[in-house]
């Protein structure tokens, strides 16, 4: 053989040696790089799950406090309810109240005209007797 053959030879063993310790480096390289993602992937996924229970936990809060607020504004549409309808009420209330009113300020018109009108006759009625007493006195003197 011929010794440039056999350096040739040697180079490519000595190569491929290389070549296999680097892919060995790789390959336990990749085996920790992989122990080391799949911890990390557990630790995240507790983590997670944590979480996850805190977010459970808030939203179980978070329905009770909308139903306290659903209670609430169906309290409130209650009382508004009720409040329009004493508006309503009161609405109605005075429309009597001034009907009421306008009545009474007719009667009181028609009541001070037959005042008028009776006292009226009554001091006609008294200018007359007083005549007739004054006529009579006048007959028997």
């Amino acid at each position: 053989m011929d010794p440039i053959m056999m350096l040739f030879l040697g180079v490519a063993a000595l190569a491929i040696i290389v070549l296999v310790i680097v892919v060995i480096y790789l390959v336990a390289d990749l085996h920790k790089t992989t122990r080391s993602l799949r911890q990390f992937l557990e630790d995240e996924d507790h983590s997670l799950q944590l979480t996850l229970r805190e977010v459970n936990v808030t939203l179980e809060h978070l329905r009770h406090i909308t139903e306290g607020v659903t209670g609430i504004v169906s309290d409130v549409r209650v009382a508004s309810g009720s409040v329009r309808t004493v508006g309503e009420s009161l609405k109605k209330v005075t429309d009597q109240v001034k009907h009421l009113s306008d009545n009474l300020e007719t009667a009181s018109s028609s009541v001070r005209a037959n005042i008028t009108g009776i006292k009226a006759g009554a001091q006609a009625a008294l200018s007359v007797i007083r005549r007739g007493f004054s006529k009579h006195e006048e007959r028997c003197a």
